[in-house]
C-alpha cells in the first residue's frame, strides 16, 4: 500500500493505493497521527485504488474517524467499491461515516461511473 497525501488550507486528501491490510495499517500509523494533529477541518480518503481491506484497515479508519470527530472535524471516504464496499456496508459503517460508493457499469456499459453517497442523519 502507498499513500499520497495532498494538503490544501482546510482539507487533507489521502489517496490510498493498494490493499489496506494489517501491514499497511501499521505502516500508515505515522501518517494517520500527522493527519490527526493537522489543522484541516476535513479529511478525505480516496479508496478508488483500494481492492482489499481487512479488519486492521477498518480499525485504522474507525480510529481516525473517532479522533477527528472528537475534535469537531469530518472524515469523508470516497470511491469505495468491490470488497471494501461490501465490508463497509456489512459492518454498517456507511451510517456513521460519510461514504461515497463508486458503482461500475455492468459489462457492455459506456464506461460511466455512478456514485451513491450515504450519510447518517
Amino acid at each position: 500500500m502507498n499513500l499520497r497525501i495532498h494538503e490544501d488550507s482546510n482539507v487533507i486528501r489521502i489517496d490510498v493505493l493498494g490493499a489496506l491490510d494489517a501491514e499497511a495499517a501499521l505502516n500508515a500509523q505515522h501518517a494517520v497521527k500527522d493527519v490527526i494533529t493537522s489543522a484541516a477541518s476535513t479529511v478525505t480518503i480516496d479508496f478508488s485504488e483500494v481492492e482489499f481491506i481487512d479488519p486492521s484497515g477498518i480499525g485504522m479508519i474507525v480510529f481516525l474517524f473517532k479522533r477527528l470527530s472528537a475534535a469537531g472535524r469530518r472524515l469523508h471516504i470516497v470511491g469505495v467499491q468491490g470488497q471494501p464496499e461490501r465490508l463497509i456496508r456489512k459492518l454498517g459503517l456507511d451510517g456513521p461515516l460519510y461514504v461515497s460508493f463508486k458503482t461500475r457499469p455492468l459489462s457492455g456499459g459506456a464506461g460511466v461511473v455512478l456514485g451513491q453517497e450515504t450519510r447518517a442523519s
